[in-house]
């Protein structure tokens, strides 16, 4: 659907902008680890999970295998949608341990 403006406006867009990505090295424990800290800067987020167990992200430290708001299955990808969420976020594994790529672009 067109945007219809009746008077004179001007209207700015911009698109957020990254010039750096950095790689988060971080080992998901079996207890709510925090996966990625709270980023004002944070534009985007990546994470790759090739790590041969299902990880479980959360936004809060008491994020479980069972209580989690989403799941990384070995072999998936997540990109972060917009907006950006720049609060700490946490991740979980059932049991063991698993080291996750992870790349915050500021």
């Amino acid at each position: 659907m067109p945007l219809t403006i009746s008077q004179s406006t001007t209207v700015n867009v911009s698109d957020t902008v990254s010039t750096t990505g950095n790689k988060l090295t971080i080992s998901v424990a079996a207890t709510a680890t925090e996966i990625a800290p709270a980023n004002t800067n944070r534009k985007g987020l990546t994470i790759e999970n090739k790590t041969g167990k299902d990880i479980f992200v959360g936004y809060a430290n008491t994020v479980t295998a069972t209580n989690y708001s989403f799941s990384l299955p070995n072999n998936s990808y997540y990109e972060m949608p917009e907006p950006i969420y720049q609060g700490v976020i946490f991740g979980i594994v059932a049991t063991g341990t698993a080291a996750p790529q992870i790349t915050e672009f500021v």
